[in-house]
């Protein structure tokens, strides 16, 4: 038990995310996608967009492999493979490094989210920090007006497949807690929260995730045996290596 787990539970306070939020709901946001299992830290600019850390291997093969954040900082200690077939691989590694995430782009993620239709989310402090949050909204019927990674207009074709309409779907987006304050039940408090307040006309809750704490996490509230939660998809994106899950809410009424 850490000691966190030792001291007084009721000092984690959980408040709904509104506007307020917004200039600081990256303090969590970067911690938690910087770490296991995202390390989405940093990113290629030399002819990567949305790729995470690329850069020659270091075993002298010549090829070219993705790297997590970590290696890569090892990696700016190597002098590269001038036979790399990938034209970044041949450029500075430090001059390719860019952050995924900044305060400005987290916040304005976010502020695009809170204008989404059905939006429902909370946050979780610590003596006055935000140290986790969990929010969703509507499953998306606009496809043209809805970007970004998420592979909406396939992932609605898969859940009918599955008998599940969208329309009555609550699409849970975003989740974490900085990893110093996981195994407190931060995360499961959260998903409480948020599930009991999605709006009424939702019937189920759907999620992509590669995340086993987040499982978990859902495993708790929804009473289901450790592993019992299994995808019905894996993530139409072939780049993505999440898969979607889908739990019908009446069992939490």
């Amino acid at each position: 038990m850490n000691s966190l787990q030792k001291s007084n539970k009721q000092k984690f306070l959980v408040q709904r995310l509104n506007s307020v939020h917004a200039p600081l709901i990256h303090l969590p946001y970067i911690p938690v996608f910087s770490s296991h299992p995202w390390h989405e830290e940093f990113e290629s600019s030399c002819g990567h967009p949305g790729t995470y850390a690329y850069g020659c291997s270091v075993n002298g093969r010549g090829v070219c492999d993705q790297f997590d954040g970590s290696k890569l900082i090892q990696l700016t200690k190597h002098v590269l493979d001038s036979k790399c077939p990938n034209p970044a691989c041949n450029k500075s590694v430090g001059d390719c490094i860019t952050p995924v995430f900044t305060p400005e782009s987290v916040a304005n993620n976010y502020s695009m989210d809170l204008q989404k239709p059905g939006f429902n989310g909370f946050g979780s402090l610590f003596s006055g920090e935000l140290i986790g949050f969990a929010w969703g909204y509507n499953f998306p019927t606009n496809f043209e007006s809805n970007g970004g990674s998420v592979s909406f207009e396939r992932a609605a074709d898969n859940l009918m497949g599955r008998g599940i309409s969208p329309e009555f779907c609550f699409y849970h987006n975003e989740s974490g807690t900085i990893p110093r304050y996981q195994g407190n039940g931060v995360g499961t408090s959260l998903l409480r929260n948020m599930l009991a307040d999605t709006p009424k006309d939702r019937r189920f809750v759907v999620f992509r995730t590669i995340n086993p704490g987040m499982i978990r996490c859902y495993e708790k509230v929804f009473e289901l045996p450790n592993g019992g939660l299994k995808p019905v998809f894996k993530d139409p994106n072939p780049l993505k290596r999440q898969h979607w899950y889908a739990l019908d809410l009446k069992i939490l009424k």
